[in-house]
C-alpha cells in the first residue's frame, strides 16, 4: 500500500487513506492527504484503503464508474486506451484519464426506468457516473466486498477534453440501456436498422456505428451478432432521402417508455435542426457552388480533414494491432496512421458542419427543406481535391512527439501546425520542455540520457553507437528532413539485440515499436511496389525492416531514400499517385548486406556480443517498459541536442565529408553528433561498401580483367567471355576472369549475360579502375579498362 502510495505521488497523482475495506476516508478529506512526507506514518499499518482524489486541483483527474454491468461488457468500445481497474465481480468498472479543460461530475441515470422490470439490483437505474470531484477508492484496496481492487491496464493516463468525456459517457450509457433490453429473436435485424440510426443521427460515422451495434448484440447474446450491420443500409435510405428509423423505433423497441426517447437524444447529443450550422443549398446543376459552400462551412468549423498530394485524409488511431498483406506489415495497437477519407464518411462530416437543404415552393411561397448531401457530391468534392482544387488545409505528416521545426524552433503544441503542415497528436502523453537557448554543455548532458538506453548494447565501435544515436535523433525530427539514410543494426548473431535497439528508437518517438515491414520474395517487384506504397500512403514515422536474410537493394527503395515525394501506382487501380518518403527507415538482420546502389545510401551499427548465445546477456534495465516510461524525458532530450547545434551555428559543418543526397540530415543529425565529440556515423560507410557482394565481383572482375586483357584494350562482351574461356581451358589457373565473368552472372556467362552485365556497371569506378562503353567501326558495342584520370 505504501509503494502504490509513492507510486501515485511520483506520478501527480494525489493519494488519500481511506479506512479499512471502506470507499471513505475515517475523517475529513485534508487530514487523510498522503504526502511524501507523512505517507508511512499514515498508511503503512492498520490495514487502510488507498483513494485518489478527483477534480481539478487533483491532476483534472476524472473516474468513469460504471455501473451495470452492460456498461462495463461496453466500457473497451469507447474507453480502451485509459487506464482500467475493477475487482473480482466488477471487472472493468472504473476508468482513469484526466480532464484536458473543467469537467463537472455527471450522473448517466434513467429515472424514467423506475419500476420497470428486468433493472440490476444494484444502481437499478443509474447506468454509469463521470467523477471529477471527491474521490475514488484505487488500488490496491480491498472492496466492502472482500474483493482486491487491481489494476487491469495501469497505462499513462491520457487526456480528454470534457465534451469528448461526456461523448463518450452518454453513448455508452444509451448502448448499455440498448443491451440489457435487447430485443428477442424474430425483430433483431429490424431492431439494429433503427440503432444504427440513432448512432448515425449522434455523428457516428457508418463503420463506427455498425461497431458499435455488433458489440452491443455480442453482450445481448445475440448469436447472429456479426450479422447486424446495418448502418450501411440506413445511410443509404438517409441519402435517397427515404424515411430511416431512429430513436422513436429504438424506444418502441426495446419495449421502454416514450419519454426514455428524450433522455437518449440528451445522452447522445442529438441536437434540433435549428442548430447552428451553416445553411447550405443543395443545387445539382449548381455543384460546385454547393461544393463551395460546404468546404467553406468545414473550413469554418475547423474540421480534421486535410488535402494531401491529391487525396483527402485524416489522422486515425488504430483501435487494435492491424496486419497488411497477411502478415507483410504489422502495426501495433495504438499507432496512428493517414487514412483516406471515404465518399460516406466525408458525407457524415459534411452533415455535421452543414445544414443542407433544397429550396422548395409552396402555396405561401418558398421554404427550406432539409435534405441529405448525395454521395455524389462526397465524390465530387474528392475529385476536386485530388485534382488541386481544395482550400483544406494541406497535411504534410503525423508526429507523436515533439519535433523540430525546419526553422529550428521546437513544435510542442497537440494539433495542426500550419507552419509545417504537420499534426502532432501525443496520445495524451506529456514531456519536459526544451531549453529556448541551449548551449553545448546542456547537449552533451542531454545525450548522455540518450546513451542510457544503449548502455547494454555490444557496439564494435563509436562509430556504430553513433549510428544508433543518429536513429534516435533522426526519428525526433524526420518529418522536417528532405531525406535520411538507412539505419541498418547488424550482428554476426541472433539474440545480439538488433530489434530490441530498432524498437527502442521507435519507442522514444512513438511510445510504441515500430510498424514493421517483412521482406518480400520478389526483390524489387509488385509485391514491393504494393507494399511499400502502403507504407507511405499511411504515412507512419518509423519503419523497421525486420530480420532481413538476404541483401538489401532496390530501385524502388533507393528512390524513396533519396527522393522527397515518391510516386507510383495508387492501391486498387491504374491512378499514379505521390506520397511523401519522410519516414525513417530501419533495417536490422544478421550479417546484414546493402547492395549496388543501396550500399550509398546507408549507415551500419555494428554488434557483436562475442559469445554463442547473446540472448543469454541480461540487460539492466527493460527497455520495452522503460523507454516508453521515460520518452516524456528521452525526446526533449534528443530535441535539445538538435536544437543546441541549431543555436550554435551548427559549427564544423565545413570538416564533413559530403553525404550526396542526405544533405539536410548531414547538417543538421550528423553535424550535432560530430560537435558533441561523438564518432561520425558515416565512418560506417566504408564498411557497408565493404560488404557489398555486387562491388565484390566487380572489383574481381576489374582485377582479372586488367591480369588478363589489360587496360586500354577494346573488346565486346563476347569477345571476352570466349578469351576468359580460352585462358582457362589452356593455362592452370588462368580461370580467374572466366570464374569473375560467372559470379557476376549467376545464371551462366555468355556473351548475352555479360553484356547484360557490362551495361549495369560501366563507369563505376572500383580502386581507381572503371570499364567503359566505347564504339566501333564495325558499330559493335564494345568496352575497356582505363585508369580513372589516366
Amino acid at each position: 500500500m505504501l509503494s502504490a502510495a509513492q507510486s501515485y505521488l511520483a506520478r501527480g497523482l494525489s493519494p488519500i487513506r481511506l479506512g479499512p475495506k471502506s470507499k471513505k476516508p475515517l475523517g475529513k478529506h485534508d487530514a487523510n492527504a498522503i504526502t511524501a512526507d507523512n505517507a508511512a506514518r499514515l498508511i503503512d499499518h492498520g490495514g487502510y484503503n488507498l483513494g485518489l482524489r478527483l477534480g481539478p486541483d487533483h491532476g483534472g483527474l476524472v473516474d468513469f464508474d460504471l455501473d451495470w454491468p452492460e456498461a462495463r461488457r461496453l466500457g473497451g468500445l469507447l474507453l480502451d486506451r485509459f487506464a482500467r481497474f475493477g475487482r473480482e465481480g466488477a471487472r472493468g468498472s472504473h476508468y482513469l484519464l484526466r480532464g484536458s479543460d473543467a469537467v463537472a461530475s455527471k450522473k448517466f441515470d434513467m429515472p424514467e426506468l423506475k419500476g420497470v422490470e428486468g433493472l440490476p439490483d444494484e444502481h437499478a437505474v443509474c447506468v454509469l457516473e463521470v467523477r471529477a470531484s471527491g474521490h475514488t477508492m484505487a488500488p490496491p484496496s480491498i472492496h466492502p466486498s472482500g474483493e482486491a481492487v487491481t489494476w487491469e491496464r495501469d497505462s499513462a493516463l491520457l487526456e480528454d477534453t470534457a465534451k469528448g468525456i461526456y461523448q463518450r459517457a452518454g453513448l455508452l450509457a444509451f448502448l448499455s440501456v440498448v443491451a440489457r433490453f435487447y430485443p428477442a429473436q424474430g425483430s433483431r435485424d429490424d431492431f439494429c436498422m433503427a440503432l444504427a440510426g440513432a448512432l448515425l443521427a449522434a455523428g457516428l460515422s457508418p463503420d463506427e456505428a455498425d461497431r458499435c451495434v455488433v458489440r452491443v448484440a455480442e453482450v445481448a447474446g445475440d448469436e447472429e451478432a456479426g450479422k447486424r450491420r446495418k448502418a450501411g443500409q440506413t445511410a443509404a435510405k438517409v441519402e435517397a432521402d427515404e424515411a430511416a428509423t431512429g430513436i422513436p423505433r429504438v424506444v418502441e423497441m426495446l419495449g421502454l417508455p416514450e419519454a426514455v426517447g428524450k433522455r437518449f437524444r440528451l445522452w447522445l447529443g442529438i441536437a434540433p435542426r435549428e442548430d447552428g450550422r451553416t445553411r447550405v443549398v443543395l443545387s445539382e446543376n449548381r455543384l460546385h457552388e454547393t461544393q463551395d459552400a460546404a468546404e467553406a462551412a468545414m473550413l469554418s468549423a475547423g474540421l480534421p480533414i486535410y488535402q494531401q498530394m491529391g487525396r483527402l485524409v485524416r489522422a486515425v488511431r488504430l483501435d487494435e494491432p492491424e496486419g497488411e498483406d497477411g502478415g507483410a506489415i504489422v502495426r501495433q495497437e495504438g499507432a496512428l496512421v493517414v487514412r483516406d477519407v471515404q465518399p460516406h464518411s466525408l458525407r457524415d462530416l459534411m452533415t455535421r458542419v452543414a445544414n443542407f437543404v433544397k429550396v422548395v415552393e409552396t402555396k405561401e411561397g418558398t421554404e427550406d427543406k432539409p435534405v441529405g448531401p448525395p454521395v455524389s457530391m462526397a465524390l465530387a468534392y474528392i475529385q476536386r481535391v485530388r485534382e488541386g482544387g481544395g482550400r483544406l488545409p494541406v497535411l504534410r505528416g503525423i508526429v507523436e512527439c515533439p519535433t523540430l521545426r525546419p526553422d529550428g524552433t521546437i513544435l510542442s503544441e497537440d494539433g495542426y501546425d500550419r507552419a509545417t503542415g504537420l499534426i502532432l497528436d501525443t496520445g495524451g502523453a506529456t514531456f519536459d520542455p526544451v531549453p529556448g537557448e541551449p548551449t553545448r554543455a546542456d547537449a552533451m548532458s542531454a545525450l548522455d540520457k540518450l546513451k542510457w538506453v544503449l548502455a547494454g548494447f555490444p557496439f564494435v565501435d563509436d562509430a556504430s553507437r553513433s549510428v544508433a544515436l543518429s536513429a534516435m535523433l533522426t526519428a525526433v525530427c524526420r518529418r522536417s528532413l528532405r531525406t535520411a539514410p538507412m539505419h541498418g543494426f547488424t550482428a554476426p548473431t541472433r539474440g545480439t539485440g538488433k530489434s530490441l535497439l530498432t524498437d527502442s528508437v521507435a519507442m522514444m518517438a512513438m511510445g510504441r515499436p515500430a510498424t514493421v515491414l517483412n521482406q518480400t520474395s520478389d526483390g524489387d517487384g509488385e509485391e514491393e511496389r504494393k507494399r511499400l506504397m502502403s507504407i507511405l500512403m499511411q504515412g507512419d514515422p518509423v519503419v523497421v525492416i525486420d530480420n532481413i536474410d538476404r541483401p538489401m537493394s532496390g530501385a524502388r527503395m533507393c528512390s524513396i531514400l533519396t527522393q522527397e515525394t515518391w510516386q507510383d501506382r495508387l492501391l486498387g487501380g491504374n491512378d499514379q499517385g505521390h506520397v511523401s518518403t519522410r519516414t525513417l527507415w530501419l533495417a536490422n538482420g544478421n550479417n546484414l548486406e546493402f547492395r549496388e546502389d543501396m550500399s550509398r545510401r546507408a549507415i551500419l551499427c555494428t554488434m557483436d556480443a562475442g559469445m554463442e548465445n547473446p540472448e543469454e546477456r541480461p540487460f539492466d534495465v527493460d527497455l520495452k517498459v522503460e523507454v516508453p516510461r521515460r520518452r516524456g524525458a528521452l525526446v526533449p532530450a534528443a530535441l535539445t541536442v538538435l536544437r543546441a547545434f541549431v543555436v550554435a551555428g551548427r559549427p564544423g559543418l565545413d570538416r564533413l565529408t559530403p553525404f550526396g543526397s542526405f544533405e539536410d540530415w548531414s547538417d543538421l543529425v550528423r553535424g550535432a553528433l560530430v560537435w558533441c565529440g561523438e564518432a561520425d556515423p558515416c565512418d560506417t560507410r566504408a564498411e557497408v561498401a565493404a560488404v557489398d557482394s555486387v562491388r565484390e565481383e566487380l572489383s574481381s572482375l576489374i582485377e582479372a580483367w586488367e591480369d588478363l586483357i589489360g587496360v586500354g584494350v577494346v573488346v565486346t562482351a563476347g569477345e571476352l567471355v570466349r578469351r576468359a574461356g580460352e585462358e582457362a581451358a589452356t593455362r592452370p589457373g588462368g580461370d580467374g576472369l572466366m570464374l569473375a565473368l560467372d559470379a557476376a552472372c549467376p545464371r551462366g556467362a555468355s556473351p548475352k549475360t555479360v553484356g547484360w552485365y557490362l551495361k549495369k556497371v560501366k563507369g563505376r569506378v572500383i580502386r581507381g579502375r572503371r570499364i567503359v562503353a566505347v564504339g566501333r567501326e564495325d558499330n559493335m558495342l564494345a568496352y575497356r579498362l582505363e585508369v580513372v584520370g589516366g
